[in-house]
């Protein structure tokens, strides 16, 4: 069994969907205006089973792997966000 991890083959432009998750879903909606380079869609994921966390799903069409790495990099860092996926 090979198992090698294999780059995917991405096309871009491409949409890309990023799952984010944080403590006040206001303030990701904040954070995610902030920093998208164009036009996105925010879906609502779903409330953790306690109650702390939500998720958001956001789309957004990315230029190249660069801008994607970029995006994933930036809502990593904010301290808003507990989690990128």
């Amino acid at each position: 069994m090979n198992l090698d991890l294999q780059k995917p083959n991405i096309t871009y432009p491409c949409k890309w969907e990023y799952r984010i998750i944080g403590k006040d879903e206001k303030k990701l909606r904040e954070l995610i205006f902030e920093i998208m380079p164009r036009e996105y869609e925010v879906k609502f994921g779903k409330n953790s089973a306690q109650g702390h966390y939500v998720s958001l799903y956001v789309e957004v069409e990315v230029l190249s792997e660069k801008e994607r790495n970029d995006i994933f990099a930036t809502l990593q860092q904010s301290q808003e966000v507990k989690m990128v996926l």
